[in-house]
């Protein structure tokens, strides 16, 4: 009886965890989960911040879309000044994530309260602001996204 009992609770947290990381790697959340995850984002270290967005926006094995209508928020990324649309296939995904790694981030800043001066016609679902430390990165992802228009 006692290993049963400890069989069940092993099963249980183990498959809790397994759920919470798929949450956490949807593309599309509900609002709340939405702010859970940008909140939980920043207020990690940059790496844990990168990991966190890589995972959800640039791994290529995350494509599926459910447009459940309570699971459409994601927040508005900017990467060197050019808007990353969640929306790409999977080579576009692919090509962004070999040219943007970690060592060529400069900065991360997640915006989870709407600023005062903003006015939007949309639910806020966050931004998240990335700069980039090398100019070659940015003018490559800046073409990246030209052929995509």
């Amino acid at each position: 009886m006692k290993y049963f009992l400890i069989y069940i609770t092993i099963f249980i947290l183990s498959t809790f965890k397994s759920s919470a990381q798929e949450n956490d790697r949807s593309l599309y959340m509900s609002h709340s989960q939405n702010n859970l995850w940008l909140n939980k984002v920043k207020n990690s270290n940059k790496k844990t911040q990168w990991n966190y967005i890589y995972k959800r926006f640039l791994d290529s094995s995350n494509l599926e879309i459910d447009l459940d209508s309570d699971k459409i928020a994601t927040p508005v990324i900017l990467i060197a000044g050019r808007v990353f649309e969640t929306e790409l296939g999977y080579a576009s995904r692919k090509k962004i994530s070999q040219l943007i790694t970690y060592e060529k981030l400069e900065s991360i800043l997640i915006m989870d309260k709407v600023p005062e001066n903003l006015h939007i016609n949309k639910p806020f679902t966050g931004i998240i602001l990335i700069s980039l430390n090398d100019k070659r990165v940015s003018r490559k992802f800046e073409k990246i996204l030209q052929r995509l228009e």
